[in-house]
């Protein structure tokens, strides 16, 4: 059965999007409000797909359970406009033209505008019932001919065809104007980026007034603005305290942008007083599970594979297993196995009495006990059955030398498989698409069967390869030891610090597996963090629950983690676990890197000696 499930929304039609989108509850219903919104997520977060959902196209063709709530929710006829790398690149191309980029992006502005005028009136056209029909707008030829020769009036420009369309035609002849044969005394500075608000403005009251809605709202969906010129992206946040309540702005971008670091003056836009922020991304697992939970039920329903529970679909690892039994109140019996091989943890095990029927305390402190530090002992019993010679870490502590092969069948079954993907739409697409394929062929065979976890295996190494992929293709300079071991090598020497703190040191029953970035943090070090969070390898951490949808004005003195699709290359579960300092974790990998050269030089001059 071959279906095709598209992996980028930006290449999509609104329509198209409509057909698989599942919403976020948490972020979308607070983007649907009349708040102005600055959206914030990595690659594949849902960002694109959420501005498109707000347009008229996508929700006249949204079938989901809860698509007439949200429609009834809607106040604003949305103009998604998507960011041009022309803004930019026509300015440098063409240095002796002034604000090139600029007008560039203010006619696509004004262009979406009109095509969103077009789809309320070609949705009038339908009669449409039920929430819907407040966004359209009834226009007769008459009456569409008046506006569209006021609005190219207040344009200065002249179209073929008096009509919307018509209109819209003329503009963008305009663009392609400014891509070639423009001179320097054809614009006008209405088309300015500055002089954005002061255009729509007329252009909005002339619709409003001659449709006989004066207080229609209307939305400006600016998606992809980490790639936008900082002077058209500050002429969007001071917009954000604009004063016209008919215009709604709503901007998409990375994480963390530097440029916006400005807006903590007093007298530019306030955070929570003249817009808000939506995140997509999760500090905590739990929060992204009914999301990717309802998304992946989604994608099995499109191949005929139904299920109350997506326990059903996928067989179960070691870990889940185990988890099974630790319901039950009973001892795992991984903790026998890393008992017997590991002093330390048996010393733990001894002082808490977790094998003794006499425990201390009472069953409900003993399940605590258990379920807290399952996830270290399964890692450590896994990597200790693994291991192979022994050799001597830069603490000068005793360790095993294990395969780097990466444990990935300890991820598969459920919850890990949905923990994994952290909410991000592309990685669920990424993952479950091939996953649904595989078991639709199982199912022609046999009813009950199930993914196998050496299948789920093979397509979590996959989702992490792809991260992989893109976080080595950024190019980032680092200080230092580690100066040539790029973004991938930066996020390897967290991991690994990580890894062995776990794995090579004595048994601690709290895990430590976040990190802060110092206040001395070199420019160097910040950028990396930076490049890592806009990518999605890093998650950002707030100190309090009032701060997940904030701004990161800098990086400096915040925590982040490693994305929970990189655990595996590292043994590490997918738990949260106490900070450190990243200074400290550097400064240990150089220490590290010190004594393995100084070993390898050792055993060199042996060899050459004998």
């Amino acid at each position: 059965m071959a279906i095709s499930l598209e992996f980028n929304a930006r290449a999509l039609k609104p329509a198209d999007v409509a057909k698989t989108f599942v919403p976020p509850a948490s972020q979308f219903e607070r983007l649907v409000s009349l708040d102005h919104h600055i959206l914030l997520g990595p690659r594949g977060s849902g960002k694109t797909t959420l501005l498109k959902m707000l347009t008229l196209p996508a929700l006249a063709n949204w079938t989901h359970p809860k698509a007439e709530h949200y429609r009834s929710s809607i106040h604003f006829n949305s103009a998604f406009i998507p960011t041009d790398r022309a803004w930019s690149a026509q300015s440098e191309s063409r240095p002796t033209i002034s604000h090139l980029g600029e007008m560039a992006f203010s006619i696509h502005t004004v262009v979406s505008l009109l095509v969103a005028m077009q789809q309320a009136v070609d949705l009038g056209r339908r009669s449409p019932s039920g929430a819907l029909s407040r966004l359209a707008v009834s226009v007769c030829s008459e009456l569409e001919v008046e506006i569209a020769r006021t609005i190219a009036a207040t344009l200065g420009i002249e179209p073929v065809v008096p009509s919307l369309l018509g209109v819209e035609l003329a503009l963008r002849n305009r663009l392609l104007e400014l891509r070639s044969t423009l001179s320097t005394d054809t614009p006008t500075n209405k088309f300015f980026a500055k002089s954005l608000p002061d255009l729509i403005v007329p252009i909005i009251s002339a619709f409003n007034s001659l449709t006989g809605d004066p207080e229609r709202r209307w939305a400006f969906l600016f998606d992809e603005l980490e790639i936008a010129p900082t002077e058209i992206l500050n002429v969007l946040i001071n917009s954000l305290r604009g004063r016209d309540n008919r215009i709604v702005l709503k901007l998409a971008m990375s994480p963390f942008h530097k440029d916006l670091s400005y807006i903590r003056n007093l007298q530019n836009p306030q955070l929570g007083h003249d817009f808000h922020v939506v995140n997509l991304t999760y500090a905590r697992k739990n929060d992204a599970m009914t999301f990717s939970a309802d998304f992946t039920r989604q994608i099995f329903t499109k191949f005929k594979i139904g299920s109350d529970t997506l326990d059903s679909l996928f067989e179960r690892s070691k870990l889940q297993m185990a988890r099974i039994r630790e319901k039950d109140s009973y001892v795992p019996d991984v903790f026998f196995a890393l008992a017997e091989k590991d002093p330390s943890f048996r010393q733990y095990a001894e002082d808490k009495k977790l094998f003794e029927k006499s425990y201390s305390g009472i069953e409900d402190e003993r399940a605590a006990d258990i379920r807290k530090i399952l996830p270290i002992v399964l890692m450590r019993e896994y990597s200790n059955r693994d291991a192979d010679e022994s050799l001597t870490t830069a603490r000068g502590l005793r360790s095993k030398r294990r395969s780097r092969k990466a444990p990935f069948e300890l991820y598969a079954g459920m919850p890990s498989m949905i923990e994994i993907t952290e909410g991000n739409p592309r990685t669920i697409l990424t993952l479950m698409v091939p996953l649904a394929q595989e078991l639709a062929v199982l199912r022609e065979q046999d009813a009950e069967a199930m993914i196998p976890v050496p299948v789920q295996s093979d397509h979590l190494e996959h989702v992490t390869y792809i991260l992989e992929s893109l976080v080595r293709a950024i190019p980032t300079p680092l200080d230092g030891m580690y100066a040539r071991r790029g973004l991938l090598g930066f996020l390897n020497m967290i991991g690994e610090h990580f890894e062995s703190r776990l794995l090579d040191s004595e048994f601690e029953p709290d895990y430590q597996g976040s990190f802060t970035v110092d206040s001395d943090a070199s420019e160097n070090i910040v950028n990396a963090v930076g490049n890592a969070l806009n990518a999605g390898a890093l998650i950002f951490l707030p100190d309090h629950e009032i701060d997940t949808d904030s701004l990161l004005f800098g990086l400096r003195g915040k925590r982040f983690r490693l994305s929970y699709q990189l655990n595996p290359r590292f043994r590490l579960p997918l738990i949260l676990g106490f900070s450190i300092s990243l200074g400290s974790i550097l400064k240990r990998s150089d220490r590290e890197k010190f004594v393995r050269s100084q070993s390898s030089l050792f055993d060199r001059e042996s060899r050459e000696n004998q």
